[in-house]
């Protein structure tokens, strides 16, 4: 089904990276969200990590945003502030999407005061809300 494409693309990636053969971008987006739609969590934060230790960083906004919604369907709140904390680290601009999935993942985890914060503070930086 279509939850199990995950596992085909994590070994995608992972023959692509054993023939020392350079991904992209839109792979590691392609990537990452398959584990979101499948549920695996820890295995986008993998590959998140893994990347960056890679010479080329080739995540983006897409990337991080597919990982926290992989940990806000998980209801994984401290995996997702991480996320959001990284992306500022690496001059990723969060958006709307990325806040959602932050603040959705601190109700999931039942951190509510933390989710009201992050909602406040998306509201400071001119982002509305979904």
């Amino acid at each position: 089904g279509r939850t199990s494409r995950w596992n085909q693309a994590l070994q995608l990636m992972a023959c692509l990276q054993h023939r020392g053969i350079q991904s992209s971008t839109t792979a590691l987006n392609s990537v990452v969200t398959a584990c979101e739609k499948g549920n695996r969590w820890l295995e986008a934060l993998v590959l998140l990590k893994h990347e960056n230790s890679s010479d080329a960083d080739l995540r983006d906004l897409v990337t991080f945003s597919a990982a926290m919604s992989a940990c806000e369907k998980a209801s994984k709140a401290r995996p997702a502030l991480k996320l959001l904390d990284s992306m500022s680290m690496h001059a990723i601009r969060a958006d709307t999407v990325a806040f959602n999935a932050a603040a959705s993942a601190c109700v999931g985890g039942g951190l509510w005061e933390l989710a009201v914060s992050l909602v406040t503070y998306q509201r400071q930086t001119g982002l509305e809300p979904d």
